[in-house]
């Protein structure tokens, strides 16, 4: 793999968006002798599914081209990427798509810029809450924004291409909504009275979660009693609500009907997911369920996670085993279908370089943040390559968005494309 130099500005701190579930234990990562010595639990198994080399290839840009203060990819898609920062001007948030193959900005709009829909005596203005923007994932789908028109609130697409206006939609009068994700097709709507929307307790009976279609706004299904929080991989992660603890019933819809596929048997929290896996923690159990998407079903329960499970792309899940008596720390991943997760031992290199974090994966590896730099890690526990400089922002199918610097006191950002190794 090519050397790789750090921009000479500092890091800036605290803009991991990715979930980041899984941190290893402090009283791990004291020096060389604390490496684990432990074998994974099937060495030919692991052997077996470890993931071809990867190289990471030249950046496709090296800054963000922004005049936003405090610039932050908030969406990643096929062709482009989401920012949202604020206005220079001083009129608060603000967004700017752009191009992710050049990093030049394709449009801007701030909150100074209302949106102005219609002709004539339908015509009317519209004010966009710039901070909620959802980019949907292929090129051709629109960029949703709420706005509020007076006392009316609902959704707006806007154009990958232009920011032109594509389509509006409100809920039912008396109702409020708020976007749960943007999925394969649909974006996902919750229901609710205004006081409720974002309330996880309460009657069922007085939530529902929509699936619009995102090239229309047309309202293709709805689910009663459900409040939909995520939407990736065709799935619709939801819950019912509760009037107990607060803790809730999990259920997967299929975003495409918003038939339930699956349904916890026990209550339990959403704790993040992105493409074909998810975790579900559970009230009164050490670990996470880990669900598997591609089947609909629960794969396995751990008991040994050190503090939670990170999740990440390609239909794998990736998480930190340490065992607090005899120092050992394993990586452990599960890939879509298999019936067992692959364990393996850290190496060495990573162990020492003040506590890794497993923050996500991408073609078949696990990328683990370390002090100075993003470490890729094969499901065998191989180092993939050398360190790469920088803080990891967003694991993309097929690379990284990293922060590597400062420019005029705004982060840097690099997109680094992965490419199939010898």
């Amino acid at each position: 793999m090519r050397s790789r130099t750090r921009p000479g500005s500092g890091v800036a701190a605290g803009l991991v968006v990715l979930a980041v579930l899984a941190v290893l234990a402090t009283g791990c990562s004291g020096g060389e002798e604390v490496a684990s010595t432990a074998q994974p639990t099937s060495p030919a198994v692991a052997e077996a599914v470890a993931a071809p080399t990867v190289v990471v290839g030249e950046p496709q840009w090296t800054t963000l081209d922004s005049s936003l203060g405090a610039a932050v990819p908030a969406g990643v898609g096929e062709r482009s990427i989401l920012v949202r920062g604020d206005a220079a001007d001083g009129s608060g948030p603000a967004l700017q798509v752009v191009d992710r193959a050049t990093g030049e900005t394709r449009w801007e709009r701030t909150g100074a810029q209302p949106l102005v829909v219609g002709d004539g005596a339908g015509r009317v203005t519209l004010d966009l809450d710039l901070s909620d923007a959802r980019l949907g994932r292929d090129a051709g789908l629109p960029v949703i924004v709420p706005y509020a028109e007076g006392r009316r609130r609902g959704l707006v697409a806007l154009s990958q291409g232009d920011g032109s206006y594509r389509w509006r939609w409100s809920p039912p009068t008396g109702l409020a909504a708020r976007t749960a994700g943007v999925g394969s097709d649909v974006v996902v709507v919750r229901v609710a009275p205004p006081g409720r929307v974002d309330d996880p307790t309460g009657r069922p009976d007085d939530v529902s979660t929509l699936g619009l279609d995102l090239s229309t706004g047309e309202v293709r299904w709805r689910v009663d009693g459900v409040a939909g929080a995520a939407a990736t991989g065709g799935v619709v992660v939801a819950s019912v609500p509760s009037t107990a603890s607060g803790a809730q019933t999990v259920v997967l819809l299929d975003d495409a009907t918003g038939e339930e596929t699956w349904r916890s048997p026990q209550p339990g929290y959403f704790a993040g997911g992105t493409d074909d896996v998810y975790a579900l923690t559970v009230p009164g159990q050490a670990g996470a369920v880990l669900v598997d998407a591609a089947t609909e079903r629960v794969e396995q329960l751990q008991t040994g996670v050190a503090a939670g499970s990170g999740v990440g792309g390609d239909a794998l899940l990736a998480w930190v085993e340490a065992d607090h008596e005899s120092g050992a720390v394993e990586l452990a991943t599960l890939a879509s279908g298999e019936d067992r997760p692959v364990t393996a031992p850290l190496p060495a290199t990573v162990l020492t370089d003040a506590s890794p974090r497993v923050l996500g994966t991408t073609r078949g590896h696990v990328a683990v943040q370390g002090a100075d730099g993003v470490w890729l890690l094969d499901r065998a526990g191989r180092i993939a390559g050398e360190q790469v400089p920088g803080r990891l922002d967003r694991v993309l199918a097929d690379g990284l968005v990293l922060v590597t610097g400062t420019v005029d006191g705004a982060p840097a950002y690099e997109v680094l494309g992965l490419e199939a190794g010898p």
